[in-house]
């Protein structure tokens, strides 16, 4: 076989893969449980498999690449499911009515789905629009650091500074207040999100980016506190969520619009083809597992292009994946049409929908997983393009990941979720308590749909929207810590090029520290 024929998959990439997925699925969902955040697990499973190759056998990059996309598979995966299955639960739903087959068939359908859309819009995404994925290029640094030992002492040195932060931070040796506060309060009531990752991601972004960021944060206050007046509603804080949301909603809806309408309609004919081929797909299974009514099928299919294509433009331009807002959208919609559609009469004859609670949670599931997933990929997509790993080899590495870390997954919800400490975690997590509050309709759907039409305007007349959307869904402190890492980046690119690069790198170990410990840490918070 030639070289550039030879398969990167070996079966110790395959076998170290899934036992990391094991242990990284495992820390990712009660990370999202206890704390209603994820970080990207892309570096740390990247130092990982770097390591345990190197000490197994002679490897190469591309052998550490797809080790790396198997392992941490199960990372956005179950961030999809813990973000809408516990909310079945805490609305009410018997955890016995969830049949255990047809869970895995949902997450796996969804990680299937967020495999292809991803797959299909790669090349508009990377080539086309050019989007950085600033988290796939800091993985690709990450791998390419062992060629250069200078290389790999700034990674190191970035992880160990991170490492230390983070422990400081988060690992509660004492009931005394932790040495390194999680928040830095300011003057005049801002405060400072103590996060070596969020500095890694704003110095990547560089100052341009990291100041449209900034500025939607301070932003979104004036134009909240303006909509809060003109609909005179007292409740700042929904009003600002709704807002966002739907100003990042109508960025996805008008990317999706004009990728197929105008000129642009022959040029993306492909990608309307193979979408449709999907959808066929999409329909056989849904109308064979739930049996559900064609439209919602429809919906649902047409949500997860929708949230894929949200997910792959956010992840791309800021590093950041809002999958809550793809739940919130995909709970909200299908509610209201179960509602309107059921028991309709048309032409003397009484439309039955008979879509349970379940079955709409298990849409939500597979929109949300597909979008989640999709947002690792992507990444991993920049990342393959630079390491020489073809698309088909990395989807292939990317299914093998899904499927480990579906059962994976699925056993551990059902575990979980017979605890009353796991029932505790979620009742208390904001993320999925603002979820399951719009269960019967999104917060304040004026300022939702008013925040879609800013968002749709803007990006139609191709304003860099994206990043200044997500500044203003961001927390503040999160925002100032970003920005923070832009000027770093700024005053280094001042000083020389050289040592714009070597702090580049060490910005790469940043990102990887905080997420390496914050994995052992839930691992151990897990296990005690």
């Amino acid at each position: 076989m030639a070289e550039g024929k030879k398969l990167n998959i070996t079966i110790t990439s395959i076998l170290l893969g899934v036992l990391g997925a094991v242990l990284v699925s495992s820390s990712a969902f009660y990370m999202v449980l206890k704390f209603g955040t994820l970080t990207w697990s892309s570096i740390t499973v990247t130092t990982i498999s770097i390591l345990i190759l190197n000490f197994l056998k002679n490897t190469n990059d591309k052998e550490i690449a797809i080790t790396q996309m198997i392992m941490g598979s199960g990372t956005t995966i179950a961030a999809g499911v813990a973000f809408t299955m516990p909310v079945y639960v805490l609305f009410g739903g018997s955890l016995e009515s969830i049949n255990r087959d047809t869970m895995f068939f949902t997450v796996l359908v969804g990680s299937i789905l967020g495999g292809f859309v991803s797959y299909i819009f790669r090349a508009k995404m990377l080539e086309e629009d050019k989007l950085e994925f600033p988290v796939g290029e800091a993985t690709f640094n990450v791998i390419n650091s062992g060629k250069n030992i200078q290389s790999s002492r700034a990674v190191g040195f970035g992880v160990g500074v991170s490492s230390i932060v983070t422990i400081l931070r988060d690992a509660n040796f004492s009931r005394s207040k932790p040495l390194v506060p999680t928040v830095f309060f300011l003057k005049n009531g801002l405060n400072f999100y103590i996060s070596p990752m969020l500095v890694g991601i704003g110095y990547i972004l560089g100052l341009s980016k990291t100041f449209l960021w900034f500025l939607g944060g301070i932003l979104v206050y004036f134009i909240s506190d303006l909509i809060s007046k003109f609909y005179e509603i007292d409740d700042f804080a929904n009003v600002k969520f709704s807002l966002t949301m739907g100003i990042l909603v109508g960025i996805g809806f008008c990317i999706v619009f004009k990728t197929f309408t105008f000129e642009n309609f022959k040029k993306n004919s492909n990608i309307l083809v193979k979408l449709l081929f999907l959808t066929i797909f999409f329909l056989f299974f849904t109308n064979m597992i739930y049996k559900i009514p064609l439209f919602l099928s429809i919906l649902s299919m047409f949500l997860v292009i929708f949230a894929v294509v949200i997910s792959g433009y956010t992840t791309g331009k800021t590093g950041i994946n809002p999958i809550e807002i793809n739940a919130i959208v995909t709970i909200s919609l299908i509610s209201f049409l179960n509602k309107l559609f059921n028991g309709l009469n048309i032409s003397g004859e009484r439309y039955i929908v008979g879509l349970t609670t379940l079955i709409l949670f298990l849409m939500a599931c597979i929109v949300t997983v597909a979008s989640s997933f999709a947002g690792d990929i992507l990444n991993n997509s920049k990342m393959c393009t630079k390491v020489g790993i073809n698309p088909r080899e990395q989807f292939l590495a990317q299914m093998i990941g899904a499927v480990a870390s579906s059962f994976i997954i699925t056993f551990l919800f059902l575990l979980f979720f017979s605890s009353e400490k796991t029932l505790s975690y979620a009742s208390s997590n904001l993320k999925i308590s603002i979820i399951l509050d719009s269960i019967n309709q999104i917060p304040h759907l004026k300022v939702f749909f008013t925040g879609f039409l800013i968002g749709a305007i803007l990006k139609f007349f191709n304003f860099n929207i994206i990043i200044f959307g997500i500044g203003m869904y961001m927390p503040f402190s999160f925002t100032l810590t970003v920005f923070f890492g832009g000027m770093l980046s700024f005053l280094a690119n001042r000083i020389s090029k050289s040592f714009y690069g070597r702090m580049l790198l060490f910005s790469n170990g940043l990102m990887g520290g905080e997420v390496l410990v914050g994995t052992f840490l839930s691992l151990i918070m897990l296990t005690s």
